[in-house]
């Protein structure tokens, strides 16, 4: 049992050069979000960490987890109990997946992608989010072998573009459609709302909120790597971009005009639905 366990932190820094490093830093995601919360814009720390009401359901959650007990059976396990799990025909490294998310790239820019490539190198499932920050397609090449789909009931012009993304997820060889049900009406997320970003759906950025981006350190990033990528926060309907040799310079301008035209020809395939 000590000899396979070296063995795991043997391996781990060759797997990645700066494991020693971070993990010296980060020990545990408390580490983490501590410092997420110093580096980040305040905006996006209060969307990504938040919950609703007084975040109550969270520390619900909390709890719930820190009352599962593991207890060791010294000198009874010869090796490391496996963890792997057979789900709708396929094997995964772990009981676990990465969840849906709505707008990860408020957090970082091409977040999507990131995580999807992490959990292909981990083998777990990776669910895209209906409103994503990358297409299907771009998931599709990023984890192929662990790719899930997340789909909202969107019953205008019945279920139009519901049906259009099945479609494209199913093109694309995703291989696990999730159907979730949202709550009937908006949750109050204070602490949204006191940074500008949600109150009756209305988004409201104002000069308090661009300074906090431009005086944070991931903020200043996020502004450079977003004007670089030009890309719309909820991109999921996106098809992917045309390859081109566009520079980085004209890349804004060439997406502007490539959102546009998929706009309408999107809705000229699902017929006339409002677009969001």
């Amino acid at each position: 049992m000590h000899d396979v366990i070296k063995k795991a932190e043997i391996d781990a820094p060759a797997k990645n050069p700066r494991f020693a490093a971070l993990y010296r830093r980060y020990p545990t995601i408390h580490y983490l979000r501590a410092r997420a919360r110093r580096r980040g814009p305040r905006f996006a720390f209060e969307y990504m960490d938040g919950g609703a009401g007084a975040d109550t359901g969270i520390a619900h959650n909390w709890a719930a987890l820190d009352a599962v007990e593991l207890v060791p059976r010294y000198g009874v396990t010869p090796r490391l109990p496996p963890i792997g799990v057979e789900l709708f025909g396929r094997r995964f490294a772990a009981p676990f997946g990465i969840a849906p998310m709505g707008g990860p790239t408020i957090v970082w820019p091409g977040a999507d992608i990131l995580l999807a490539k992490a959990a292909q190198r981990a083998r777990i499932p990776y669910t895209l989010g209906l409103v994503g920050g990358a297409t299907i397609e771009q998931i599709a090449e990023a984890a192929p072998d662990v790719f899930w789909f997340q789909l909202y009931r969107a019953a205008k012009n019945d279920h139009a573009i519901g049906f259009d993304l099945v479609k494209r997820a199913e093109a694309a060889g995703v291989h696990v459609l999730m159907l979730t049900l949202d709550v009937p009406v908006r949750t109050t997320r204070s602490r949204e709302v006191a940074v500008g970003l949600g109150g009756a759906g209305l988004f409201r950025p104002g000069p308090r909120m661009l300074w906090n981006i431009v005086t944070s350190p991931v903020g200043r990033g996020r502004c450079f790597s977003t004007a670089s990528r030009a890309l719309p926060i909820s991109s999921i309907m996106l098809p992917p971009m045309p390859a081109s040799t566009m520079s980085s310079s004209s890349r804004a301008a060439k997406w502007a005009a490539h959102f546009r035209g998929t706009k309408s020809r999107a809705i000229a395939s699902v017929g006339r639905v409002r677009w969001w």
